[in-house]
C-alpha cells in the first residue's frame, strides 16, 4: 500500500509573512512578560491600574480600564479602581445577580466576553428592553471583559474600552488573557499584603493596648495598696480610742463622776460609730469594685431619703452643736436606687459636719427640671481649695485635711460616692 501527499510548498512572500508574525508573536510574549512583571512588582490597586492603563495605550485602543473586585458579603462586583481618557473615575459596583451586566456576565461564566458595536450587540446577549448605561460620561462602543482568577478562586473582572467600534480583535483578547494572569496575581498580592498589614496593625494596636492596660493595672494596684494602708490607719485610730476608752473606765470606774462617765461612754459610742461607717463603707466600696453590688433603681421620694439620712448622722451633728436641715419638698419623685442614694447623703453630711465649726448649719436642697434633678449639700465650714478639689474622687490622689475638731479621713466616703452616682448616670461635683 502506498500513500501519496502532496508536497507543501510556501511562497517567499508567505515565509516572511510568517516570519513576521513569529516575530510579533515573540515580541508580544516579551511586552506581556513585562507588563506583568511590573504590574506584579506593585502593591495597591490604584499603582496596579496606572501602570497597566500606560502598558496598554501601547498594545491596543484603550480609553477605559477599569477592575472590579468580587466582594462576597454583599456579593457584588465592585469597581474602585477605573481609569476613563487618563482621569479616575468614581467607584461603581453591579450586583453577582444582575442579568444585564457584562461584568456579571463574564465573572460568573469566567469566560471572556467581547463587544465591538454595543448598539448592534448588545441584543445578542441581553432582552431587547435592556439598558445599558455608562457608569460615567460617553458609553464605550467596543469593550472586552476578561474574569480574574488565583488558582481555581474567582477574584473578579477587568474591561478595557473604546469610543470606537470593530477595534478589537481575537489577537487583543488573547493579550489581555494573558495579562489577567499577572494582573489576578497582583491583585491578590495587595489583598494578602492588605490583610498582613491590617492583620500586624490589629496586633500592634492590641499588644499598645495590652502595655497601657498593664501600666494601668500597676498604677491602679500600687493606689489601691496606699488606699488601704491609710484605710488601716484610720481603722486603727477609733480602736485605739475605743480600747483606751474602756481600758481606762474598767479601771478608774469608781473614781469617775457620772458625767465623765458619761463622756467616756458618749466618746467611744462616736468612735465606734465612726468606724462602723468606715466599716460599711469599705464594704460597699469593695462590691462596687468586684460587680456584686446590684442597682435596682425605682421612683422614690427623695426627702424622705434626706430625712432618714439626717436622722442617722444626728449623733455626730449633735456632738458639734452643728444643725443639719432639709429644704427638699416632699414628694420630690425621683428615680434612684434609695439604698445607694442614702449611702450617699450619709457620707456627704458625714462630710459637711466633719468640716463644720462648732454650732454650725448644713443644709440640704433639691432643684429639679424635666430631666435632672441637681441636690446641694451646703456647709459653712472650712471649705477645700480649688487644687483639692479635683482630686477629690481620684483613688491615686489623697487629699488630706483635718476636720475642724482634728477629725481623720481616709477619703473612701467620697469615692464611693463618686461611684454610686455613676451607676445612676449622674456626676458629682
Amino acid at each position: 500500500m502506498f500513500v501519496a501527499l502532496r508536497k507543501q510548498r510556501f511562497t517567499s512572500r508567505e515565509l516572511i509573512k510568517t516570519s513576521d508574525d513569529l516575530k510579533e508573536a515573540n515580541q508580544n510574549i516579551v511586552k506581556i512578560s513585562e507588563i506583568g512583571q511590573d504590574i506584579i512588582s506593585h502593591t495597591g490597586n490604584s499603582d496596579i491600574i496606572r501602570h497597566l492603563y500606560s502598558h496598554l495605550q501601547n498594545l491596543m485602543p484603550c480609553n477605559i480600564l477599569a477592575i472590579g473586585m468580587y466582594n462576597q458579603s454583599d456579593e457584588s462586583l465592585t469597581f474602585t479602581d477605573a481609569i476613563e481618557k487618563n482621569e479616575t473615575i468614581p467607584a461603581f459596583s453591579y450586583h453577582c445577580s444582575d442579568k444585564n451586566s457584562f461584568p456579571v456576565l463574564c465573572f460568573n461564566s469566567q469566560q471572556p466576553i467581547v463587544v465591538n458595536n454595543m448598539q448592534a450587540e448588545v441584543g445578542l446577549w441581553f432582552p431587547p428592553d435592556a439598558v445599558i448605561e455608562p457608569n460615567t460620561g460617553v458609553l464605550a462602543q467596543a469593550r472586552v471583559y476578561i474574569p480574574l482568577t488565583v488558582s481555581d478562586n474567582r477574584i473578579g473582572v477587568f474591561t478595557v474600552q473604546s469610543f470606537n467600534t470593530g477595534v478589537y480583535t481575537n489577537h487583543h483578547v488573547s493579550i489581555l488573557h494573558s495579562i489577567g494572569i499577572y494582573l489576578a496575581i497582583a491583585l491578590q498580592n495587595t489583598l494578602n499584603y492588605e490583610s498582613v498589614t491590617r492583620q500586624r496593625d490589629e496586633r500592634d494596636k492590641a499588644l499598645e493596648q495590652l502595655k497601657v492596660r498593664e501600666e494601668q493595672l500597676r498604677e491602679t494596684n500600687a493606689s489601691k495598696d496606699k488606699f488601704f494602708s491609710i484605710i488601716a490607719h484610720d481603722l486603727k485610730n477609733p480602736f485605739s480610742s475605743i480600747l483606751g476608752f474602756s481600758d481606762v473606765l474598767t479601771r478608774e470606774w469608781d473614781n469617775f463622776d457620772e458625767k465623765a462617765k458619761h463622756t467616756f461612754i458618749r466618746s467611744s459610742s462616736l468612735a465606734s460609730q465612726s468606724t462602723y461607717r468606715l466599716l460599711e463603707n469599705l464594704l460597699m466600696w469593695s462590691r462596687t469594685q468586684t460587680g456584686g453590688l446590684r442597682f435596682n433603681p425605682e421612683v422614690i421620694d427623695l426627702s424622705n431619703v434626706a430625712l432618714e439620712s439626717i436622722r442617722v448622722v444626728a449623733g455626730q451633728a449633735e456632738a458639734k452643736r452643728v444643725q443639719v436641715i432639709s429644704y427638699i419638698p416632699f414628694n420630690t419623685a425621683v428615680v434612684a436606687d434609695e439604698n445607694m442614694l442614702q449611702t450617699v447623703f450619709r457620707n456627704l453630711l458625714t462630710n459637711a459636719i466633719k468640716f463644720s465649726f462648732q454650732g454650725g448649719l448644713v443644709s440640704l436642697s433639691a432643684f429639679t427640671d424635666d430631666d435632672w434633678c441637681r441636690i446641694e449639700i451646703v456647709d459653712n465650714g472650712i471649705g477645700i481649695t480649688i487644687e483639692d478639689q479635683v482630686n477629690l474622687f481620684r483613688i491615686d490622689r489623697s487629699v488630706k485635711q483635718s476636720g475642724t475638731d482634728n477629725e481623720t479621713g481616709s477619703g473612701l466616703g467620697l469615692l464611693l460616692c463618686h461611684e454610686l452616682i455613676n451607676q445612676h448616670g449622674g456626676r458629682i461635683w
